[in-house]
């Protein structure tokens, strides 16, 4: 790996502490909009190779549902909401008003109420990451797959498998009242991590010897 690949303790903390806001917001809208309890915890940040990206995907379970929303404009990048088919159905009964464990599998009936919820946290994400970082980021339709590792070539980042391509994750564990755990994972293309890191520096008024190339 790229020695370029490495974060500073002042990077690692403001991007920490980038994804906590962001996370902080998203429980609390999430929270409003479900009646439920939304609890949420950041990961420490991490820069690897793209095709890396699918362990850091709700790792305990192979078997997982994951819907990921592009971002565009000031910065680009790929807003992931993943999870165990159950979990993810569980939030479809809550957003149905059905007794949890209602459904058993992905359905005409779900599918797009999945869908919306990933597109209603994405655009928490998006509105935060506009705000903390004084930047102009759009997003597009959530689309769903069930295959990690072919939905990392549709993430927009290029030849996945034939180029060396670094991203920056940001990761944050999600838990809905009643056992439902869901993560969210934030991709952002190399070019664009010395861009969010100086944003963050100039608007925390922190001085730092950039680490990242």
């Amino acid at each position: 790996m790229p020695k370029t690949s490495e974060l500073s303790p002042i990077e690692k903390m403001l991007l920490t502490k980038l994804m906590i806001d962001c996370s902080g917001e998203t429980a609390r809208a999430l929270s409003e909009m479900m009646n439920k309890k939304v609890s949420t915890a950041a990961d420490s940040p991490k820069v690897l190779l793209i095709n890396d990206v699918p362990k850091l995907l709700n790792s305990e379970d192979p078997a997982i549902t994951l819907l990921f929303t592009r971002m565009s404009g000031a910065i680009k990048g790929t807003i992931i909401l993943s999870s165990t088919a159950d979990n993810i159905l569980k939030t479809a009964d809550i957003f149905l008003h059905k007794p949890l464990g209602y459904f058993k599998n992905l359905s005409d009936e779900n599918v797009s109420v999945i869908k919306e919820l990933a597109n209603i946290m994405a655009g928490y994400y998006i509105t935060a990451l506009n705000h903390i970082l004084h930047a102009t980021c759009d997003s597009s339709m959530p689309e769903l797959s069930i295959n990690p590792r072919r939905a990392i070539e549709d993430f927009g980042f290029g030849s996945v498998y034939t180029e060396e391509i670094l991203v920056l994750a940001l990761k944050a564990k999600f838990e809905i009242e009643g056992g439902i755990k869901e993560d969210i994972l934030l991709l952002f293309r190399k070019n664009d991590i010395k861009k969010i890191l100086e944003r963050l520096i100039v608007n925390t008024n922190i001085v730092s010897n950039m680490q990242f190339g």
